[in-house]
């Protein structure tokens, strides 16, 4: 019979202790300052639907700098730890690692760049498509705490109108359009910063499976016109003017050679032990295997190398081939260099080194 006023008693105490800590926390901030605990984004629209407004609210949300203190059920165990531990001397032992490792630092309300939130909320919904948004905000201070609402009108959503690729006939533009077809860059789609970045990490990776092995994203530029049709924008990809020569081509596998017995400290001269002599085999068409002791027999690289002389590069093959060189078990470090043997040819040479674990010895007496 008496166990309920005895919970009740417990959950009181229980909640005493709770609210003395919430309280404790604003105590220590600093006179005509406040605990920051948080932002929130309202979305002034009529014209977007909820599910528009829930992903751009999410957006703008996790943008916003800076975060405000850890809770748990409520209260900031961290900051209460923080607060309650005296600076400590020195920068370690037990106070430190508490105050600094356990504990967090309090966020104050002038820890928070109001101006800097505004301009990001407006880049924000900008790289989302809204290129008409404002921004403003009020601060909702409570007992020394402070909570700030940024209240955002996105108006219209741009949407993309067409897109266009590189329309000249080099090799590299028309590798690029053979993979039009799996553009993320979808008409009607609504713009998007994210995904325009995506589409550029996209065709780099299609292009180094095709022997373009020097290319690289920001080689690329998209353009963006959005004065042909209302709310909408037309995207242009294109292949920037100061792209290298050496990005424009798309290169194959001339001569390979594997160093079965490589040794890191012999590494400053290893181009120099290229030479096709006793010590070398000839594995396959140019391609060598340089194993002066004769440790390992060639055959153990049939399934390992994914390249020959004379295959376009690619970057599946390249990293499988590390992959299963690695695998083997047989070596503890694997170096690959790719060097070129005629770039007017639009070749290179391949280098394996290949550093072998110690080979250990069993010896029985009886």
């Amino acid at each position: 019979m008496n166990k309920l006023p005895q919970q009740l008693n417990k959950a009181f105490f229980a909640a005493t202790a709770l609210f003395l800590v919430g309280c404790s926390n604003t105590k220590y901030v600093p006179q005509g300052d406040y605990l920051y605990t948080g932002a929130s984004v309202n979305i002034i629209s009529d014209s977007l639907s909820k599910s528009k407004k829930n992903e751009l609210k999410k957006e703008l949300e996790g943008s916003l700098t800076p975060k405000p203190n850890s809770t748990f059920l409520g209260l900031r165990p961290k900051l209460y730890v923080y607060n309650r531990v005296s600076e400590p001397k020195k920068e370690s032992g037990f106070k430190y690692w508490l105050k600094y490792k356990v504990g967090e630092k309090p966020v104050h309300l002038s820890d928070v760049d109001i101006p800097f939130n505004l301009d990001l909320i407006e880049n924000t919904g900008e790289n989302m498509g809204y290129f008409n948004i404002t921004a403003s905000y009020d601060t909702l201070p409570k007992n020394k705490r402070v909570k700030i609402k940024y209240n955002v009108s996105p108006r219209t959503q741009y949407l993309i109108n067409k897109v266009t690729f590189p329309a000249d006939s080099t090799v590299l533009a028309t590798e690029i359009n053979k993979t039009v077809a799996k553009t993320l860059l979808k008409v009607n789609e609504p713009f998007n910063l994210d995904v325009i970045k995506a589409e550029r990490e996209r065709i780099d990776v299609t292009l180094k499976e095709n022997g373009f092995y020097y290319f690289d994203p920001d080689n690329l530029i998209i353009q963006v016109d959005s004065t042909e049709v209302k709310h909408k924008v037309d995207l242009n990809v294109k292949i920037k003017n100061n792209t290298p020569e050496l990005a424009r081509k798309q290169f194959t596998i001339d001569k390979i050679y594997i160093f079965s017995d490589y040794n890191l400290r012999n590494s400053r001269n290893r181009r120099r032990l290229v030479r096709v002599d006793v010590d070398t085999i000839l594995w396959k068409e140019n391609s060598y295997i340089i194993d002066p002791k004769e440790k390992f027999r060639p055959q153990i690289y049939d399934r390992a190398l994914y390249f020959k002389s004379g295959d376009l590069y690619n970057r599946s093959n390249h990293n499988l081939t590390l992959s299963r060189l690695i695998n083997l078990g047989t070596f503890k470090f694997v170096k690959n260099q790719f060097v070129l043997a005629d770039s007017l040819a639009n070749k290179f040479d391949a280098y394996y080194y290949l550093t072998p674990h110690e080979f250990k010895s069993l010896r029985l007496e009886t």
